[in-house]
Order: structure tokens, then C-alpha cells, then sequence
């Protein structure tokens, strides 16, 4: 509305009060004399306007309208000039949300004006005519969405539910639309967009993307083609239909996830940023179509080994995610790309082609900047993809080093039953400086106590996880290891005695349920595992499985049956990789030395990170999509693994058993602990190669790796770069042997990790290759029986 016809509509206002003054003072007589004086003559229009004049004028037209569906040249202009007042105050007014839940009467007249469009179509341009008004009624929802008032979300969806939204759709594809009609700009982009931005609990998303489930084939079908041509309107049209994905991606069936997976490769690919004339909806599109990826990917391992495939046979895709994760113009798009890229590449190759810290200086800037600006969405959306990025232990360092955690836990305790901070903090939980900074906020660690209790599913297990990590583990390693040494000491004790009977009854009553496996495994691979538990129980083993998805502490439970197993299964796949539950298991039965049997559960995947390095060199049993005879032989294969350790283990046992009834030596006298090094020279020194013995106990104090003193404190730095280099290119190998040559608390992997990536920064640049000259010049024959001499100034 410009300024003249805003100036009638008030100076109309003012005739109708003896003075606006007293209208004014009417509704607003709990103030004092004083705070009026302050008031300009132009607020108090406004707000008489607001909140007297313009509901009334808006209900007598609306009124009218859907009486007659039709209005008169002054309505028309009214209800015009009405509706662009109200949309433009709603831009700029947070708090418009109370003023349009107090319009009863308006709220009630929008309803019934929407429903004669969603009933019978009124209004829109069906058989030829369209209505002006519709305009006008178009800014109102407008105004409601910016609002972010959501009384409107039934009737507002059954105006998009049906076949004349399709239609509307395919018309502009067909004529490549670069302008939208009223009609057009009321179906397509007003009414989905009022429901993606009102609709808090997805509700309606969910019914939106359950109608247009069935049309996505044929609705790619018909646009795909002409993707190089589509204008921008055309691409805001399309925005809705594909953002309404991610209202419920995880519930659709595999082959309507394959199909939008195709097709939003193809928009990827086709629909590049580096054209910098892109206006928004290109940049959102592309935004959108990440989106939807990431979450197809994390929800379908299948989908998930079918990309890394296409990407392997075609880097087209591989080169695209690569140009958005170093567009700088677009940070939230980089972010994205960088966590795709994160899922299809291995995590190596991802580190070396990714600055670690420059990822958590990306994400950090824009996650803080969210919270100031209060976009909770957007913030949680970052806690989303944070889950992916900091499985590798590099990018949890930075995190730690770049303060980023205190934003995290902050964030963490001002929201409940939100599975995705608590998710991201139970990742960085494995870290070992990133434990003690949440220990050490109290306030945090109440609050996972309490999200325990949640009813939602996912909150409770994130919390009982991070939990695990900070406190329970190392009790309940303690404890295990207590009751061994009560088992272990009461043993000796009946066997010094001779009654045998009494003995075993005792035994039997007193042992725990032991268990020849237990299966570790993510609930994706459940089929297969379930299936492998099956035979192997058939076949008179013991197995514990959690079967039926416990809540709870899980990752305890877990740990129970490690400590109760021979050995522990262990079924890798890209979602055991990613799941936090399933490291945590893993870790416990690493770090307590269980016998373990790696199986592959996914074609084509090779465990990295984390996994990678558990997995080892171990040679693992292969049971990805094997059916009937391939079953079997994966199965004799592991039974025979099976064997072979229960060989190991009994001539293990029978050496120690040798060994303890030898007599025992004389133990060496202690010698006294020397004080810990508390300089830090070594930062100035330069690089590891010209360290001291001195330097090298420096940086192992000042870093907080006193665990390693025992095998590095007689180290000087070209020692301790070896050492580097040889845990860096075999970390599994190298940590079973230190391990081995301790013979006190064993070093656990974070503190390992811990070693090799602080000491990177110390690590001297490679050397230059040699450049080779030759002296002479060497003309070689060619391969021929002909014994003629080669004339060498000719060649």
C-alpha cells in the first residue's frame, strides 16, 4: 500500500472516532498520563487502525465475498489495500501472532473463503475467469504465514489436496512458465508455503507428501527433461512438492526413496550455482535437494552403497559436491555438501581433500549465528548434519580446540525431548577432552540425567549414551573387573579344598549365564542378523542378540553381555559406522581385549575411521546379500573361525595354567616415579625431529597423554617420529602393540588418536623427491631382428 491511499484509510478511521485520541485512551486506560504524552499522533493511528478499523473492514468484505463471490470496485479496493497493509506490518512484527489469534471472527471468515475454494473451487481461474480478489485474499494468507499462525493449516491444505494443484503444476511446466497467474501463485507457492512454515508437528507435511507420494514418478517424468530450461518460477513451484519430503522421508518405501534419489541427483547435477545470475530459488532448490539426499542416505544403507557406486563409475556428482562445499557464498549449502561428501567418500580421502578445521570454523560461524538470531529451526538442522561430520576424530578435536562445545551444551540444555543435540554430544562424547569440558558444566550433566526419563525414544538413548561415556563406563568396568577378581579368588579357594561336589553345586549356582557370542550389530541389518543368530542357536551355540530394540541403557546391557561372551561378532555396514550405540559397544569390547570376528553385512563397504581401524587387519567373514548356498559357505567359514579361536584359547589357557604352578620370581624393586615435566620449551624448538628426551616429556604432559610416558619418556624426537609414522600407517597393529607392552592400564583409543593428531602439527614437511640428471644422452634400438646400426643423429 503507498503512502496516499494508507493516509485515506486512517484519516476514514479518524472520522468515524470523536478523535482517535479518546478510541485510543478507551482501550489503553491502564496507562499513565506520562507514557501517553510519549506517543506520536502516527502510533496512535497505527495502532487504532490495527487493532479496530482493519479487522472490521477486512470481516465486512470477507463477509461479503463469500456470500456473493463477488465485490464491488470500493471492496475491491478495500480488501486490497487492507490485505497489503497487513502483509507489510507482518514482515516486521514478531508479535503479530497474538493479534491474529485474538481475530476470532476474521480467522472464522478466512476459513470459510478458503473452503469455497478447496470445496468448489471458487475464485480460481478453472473455466477460463479468475478472480481479482484472489489477490488480495492470496496477500492475506501471505500475512498468516509470516505470522506463523497456524489455525489455518486444515482448511489451507485441503486447497492443495486434490487434482487441481497437479494440474496447475504440469500447465506451467508444459508452457515453462517464467510468470504465475493469481490462481497459479495460490496453489503452488502461497498454500504450500503457509503449510511448510506453520505446520510446527509436520502433520500436514506428512499428509501433503501421503498425497503426492503416488504423482512423484510422473511428476519428474514430465519436468526432468527440460531441467537446463526451467525458470525461476518454475523452480519455486517445485521447491514445496520436494521439500515436503523431509517431513517424513524415513517412513516411504525403498523404490519411491530410489526414484527421488535419482531424480534429485539428476536436478544436482543439471542445476549447478555456478552460474552466479541464480536468483534464491535456484540456491534454495539446490539447498532443498541436498537436504532430501542426506536424509535418504541416513535412513537407507541399500541407497546409501547405490550412490557411493555411482559415484565411483561417475564423478560427476563427486565434482558438484565438491564445487558447493567450497562455495563460500553459500555457507549452509556448503555445509551440507560437505556432510554428503562425508557419507560417499572414505573418511581418509574425505580429511585429505577437507580442512577439519576449516568444516568446524564453517559450522561453528553459522550454528552461533542462529542462535543469536533465534532460528531454533535452522540451528537444529546444523545439529543434524553435526552427527555425520564428527565421526571422525580429527573434526572432534577441532571442536574441542575451536571452543565450540560450550554453544553445543548450551544449546543442548535449553531444549527437551530434541534427539538431535543430544545425538551430536553423545558423538563428541568419545572424545576425551570434549568428556571432561562436559563434565565439568554440571548444569549439562543434570540435564542428560534428566532427558533419561524422556517418553521420546531417541532422546533416552542419546542421554543413558552420553552418560555412559562420562561416568557409568568406567564404573561398570570396575565393577566387572571386581567381580573377576571375587570369581577368580574364590576359585582358588575351592580348589585348595577337596570337596569336588560341593564345588560344582556352588559353581552352578553362583556363575553367570555365559555365552559363546554375542552379536553386535545396527538394527538396519536386522534381517541378516537375525537370521545368522537363528542357525547358529539351531546349532547348539549360545548367542546373546537384542532382538527386540531395547530402550534404556542399551549400550550397559551391551556391555553386560561382552563381558559374559567368548567372543563378539561383530556385523559391519555404513549404518554400524554411523550409529554411536554401536562404537560404544565396540569400543568396550576392543578396549577389554574381546575376541572379535568382523562380518560384512553390506556389499560393497569398507569399514574406515573408527571401524577401519577396529576391523584392522583382520580377515572378516563375508555375509552381504547371501542367499541359500552362499549363506552356508559364509557360515562354515565363521564356524571355522569359531573353532580355531576356542583352539587358541585352550592352549592360552594350558601355557598360563604352566605358568602359574612354575615358581615365582623375585619382583624387581620399584623405582620412584620422577616428577612430571611442567616446562613447555617444546613449542618453540621447532619441528618433532629436533626434539630433546626433555621436549618429548613435555609435550606428552602438556597434552595430557601421560599414559604413554611408560613407552615414550626415554624417547628423543626422531624416536618419537617414528613411532608417529608407524602408528599413523598401521594404528591397529601399533595399538595392540603398545598395548602389549604395557603392563598396566591399557591405553585407550581416544588417547591413542589423541597422540596422532596432536603431534601432526610437529610433523616436518615431507622431503622433495631428487631430481635425477643423466650425463649422457642413450638412444636405445628399436625392437627389430634387423642387424642394421641405428644412425643416433637422425633419431
Amino acid at each position: 500500500m503507498d503512502g496516499d491511499k494508507q493516509k485515506s484509510v486512517w484519516n476514514d478511521v479518524q472520522k468515524q472516532a470523536k478523535t482517535t485520541l479518546d478510541v485510543w485512551k478507551k482501550r489503553n486506560n491502564q496507562l499513565t498520563s506520562s507514557s501517553l504524552s510519549t506517543l506520536t499522533d502516527k502510533q496512535i493511528d497505527k495502532d487504532t487502525f490495527l487493532n479496530e478499523e482493519l479487522p472490521r473492514k477486512l470481516c465486512e468484505v470477507l463477509e461479503y465475498w463469500h456470500t456473493n463471490h463477488s465485490l464491488d470496485k470500493t471492496q475491491k479496493d478495500t480488501f486490497q489495500e487492507c490485505s497489503e497493509y497487513l502483509l507489510e506490518v507482518s514482515k516486521n512484527n514478531s508479535e503479530l501472532i497474538k493479534w491474529f489469534n485474538q481475530q476470532e471472527k476474521l480467522i472464522d471468515l478466512v476459513k470459510q473463503c478458503s473452503d469455497d475454494i478447496a470445496s468448489h473451487g471458487y475464485y480460481l481461474d478453472i473455466k477460463g475467469t479468475e478472480d481479482p480478489n484472489i489477490g488480495s485474499f492470496d496477500r492475506l494468507i501471505q500475512a498468516f504465514t509470516n505470522s506463523n499462525c497456524d489455525q489455518l493449516l486444515d482448511v489451507i491444505s485441503r486447497c492443495i489436496f486434490n487434482r487441481l494443484y497437479n494440474e496447475t503444476l504440469y500447465n506451467i511446466g508444459k508452457a515453462n512458465a517464467s510468470t504465475l497467474s493469481l490462481t497459479q501463485q495460490f496453489l503452488l507457492v502461497t498454500c504450500p508455503d503457509y503449510i511448510l512454515t506453520c505446520d510446527q508437528n509436520k502433520s500436514q507435511l506428512r499428509k501433503f507428501l501421503e498425497y503426492m507420494l503416488p504423482h512423484y514418478a510422473e511428476l519428474f517424468t514430465h519436468f526432468l527433461p527440460n531441467i537446463e530450461k526451467w525458470t525461476d518460477t518454475v523452480v519455486l513451484c517445485l521447491l514445496y512438492p520436494i521439500r515436503a519430503i523431509l517431513s517424513d522421508s524415513n517412513s516411504l518405501p525403498l523404490e519411491e526413496k530410489r526414484l527421488i534419489q535419482e531424480a534429485l541427483i539428476t536436478i544436482l547435477v543439471k542445476q549447478p550455482l555456478s552460474n552466479s545470475n541464480y536468483k534464491e530459488e535456484h540456491i534454495t532448490l539446490v539447498y532443498a535437494t541436498l537436504n532430501v539426499l542426506i536424509e535418504i542416505v541416513r535412513s537407507e544403507h541399500k541407497l546409501l552403497g547405490e550412490m557411493k557406486k555411482e559415484t565411483a563409475d561417475n564423478s560427476k556428482l563427486l565434482e558438484i559436491l565438491k564445487q558447493l562445499s567450497a562455495d563460500k557464498q553459500n555457507e549452509k549449502i556448503q555445509l551440507h555438501a560437505l556432510e554428503l561428501l562425508s557419507f560417499l567418500v572414505p573418511e581418509k580421502e574425505f580429511l585429505k581433500t577437507n580442512d577439519s578445521a576449516k568444516i568446524t570454523e564453517l559450522f561453528a560461524k553459522n550454528f552461533n549465528e542462529a542462535l543469536e538470531d533465534n532460528k531454533d529451526r535452522t540451528a537444529d538442522d546444523l545439529m543434524q548434519g553435526l552427527k555425520g561430520l564428527v565421526q571422525s576424530e580429527e573434526i572432534k578435536q577441532q571442536f574441542v580446540e575451536q571452543n565450540v562445545l560450550p554453544s553445543i551444551m548450551q544449546y543442548t540444555k535449553e531444549t527437551s525431548d530434541d534427539p538431535a543435540p543430544l545425538e551430536a554430544a553423545y558423538a563428541l562424547a568419545f572424545n576425551s577432552d570434549a568428556r571432561k569440558a562436559f563434565k565439568e558444566d554440571q548444569e549439562f550433566v543434570d540435564h542428560v540425567e534428566k532427558m533419561k526419563q524422556s517418553d521420546n525414544k531417541d532422546v533416552t538413548k542419546a542421554a543413558h549414551g552420553i552418560m555412559w561415556k562420562l561416568e557409568d563406563e568406567e564404573k561398570f568396568k570396575k565393577e566387572a573387573d571386581e567381580k573377576k577378581s571375587n570369581e577368580q579368588s574364590t576359585k582358588e579357594t575351592k580348589e585348595s579344598t577337596d570337596d569336588k561336589e560341593t564345588k560344582e553345586s556352588t559353581d552352578d549356582k553362583e556363575k553367570p549365564e555365559q555365552y559363546d557370542m554375542m552379536i553386535s550389530y545396527c538394527w538396519a541389518q536386522k534381517e541378516l542378523c537375525h537370521k545368522l543368530n537363528d542357525r547358529l542357536e539351531k546349532d547348539g551355540y549360545s548367542v546373546w542378540l537384542d532382538r527386540d530394540e531395547m530402550r534404556g541403557s542399551i549400550v550397559e546391557c551391551m556391555a553386560e553381555a561382552i563381558e559374559h561372551s567368548k567372543c563378539v561378532l561383530i556385523c559391519m555396514s555404513s549404518d554400524y559406522k554411523s550409529s554411536t550405540n554401536c562404537q560404544a559397544e565396540a569400543e568396550y569390547a576392543f578396549n577389554r581385549k574381546s575376541k572379535m570376528i568382523p562380518l560384512m553385512v553390506e556389499k560393497d563397504y569398507k569399514p574406515d575411521g573408527w571401524l577401519g581401524f577396529m576391523a584392522g587387519s583382520k580377515l572378516y567373514v563375508d555375509f552381504a546379500d547371501k542367499d541359500d548356498e552362499e549363506f552356508d559357505t559364509a557360515y562354515e567359514l565363521l564356524i571355522a573361525e569359531l573353532k580355531r579361536q576356542e583352539a587358541d584359547e585352550n592352549a592360552e589357557n594350558e601355557e598360563a595354567k604352566l605358568a602359574t604352578d612354575s615358581p615365582e620370581a623375585e619382583p624387581a624393586p620399584e623405582e620412584a616415579e620422577p616428577l612430571p615435566i611442567q616446562t613447555r620449551q617444546y613449542l618453540s624448538v621447532g619441528p618433532v625431529t629436533t626434539w630433546t628426551d626433555v621436549h618429548v616429556n613435555e609435550f606428552i604432559t602438556d597434552n595430557e597423554l601421560d599414559l604413554l610416558l611408560p613407552i615414550c619418556k626415554s624417547m628423543d624426537g626422531p624416536l618419537l617420529h617414528e613411532f608417529h609414522q608407524a602408528c599413523q600407517a598401521t594404528p591397529s597393529a601399533m595399538f595392540t602393540v603398545t598395548n602389549k607392552s604395557l603392563e598396566g592400564s591399557p591405553i585407550p583409543l581416544d588417547v591413542f588418536f589423541k597422540f596422532i593428531l596432536k603431534l601432526k602439527q610437529f610433523i616436518p614437511p615431507p622431503k622433495r623427491p631428487s631430481v635425477i640428471f643423466f650425463r649422457y644422452d642413450f638412444v636405445y634400438a628399436p625392437l627389430t631382428t634387423s642387424t642394421k646400426p641405428v644412425n643416433a643423429s637422425k633419431v
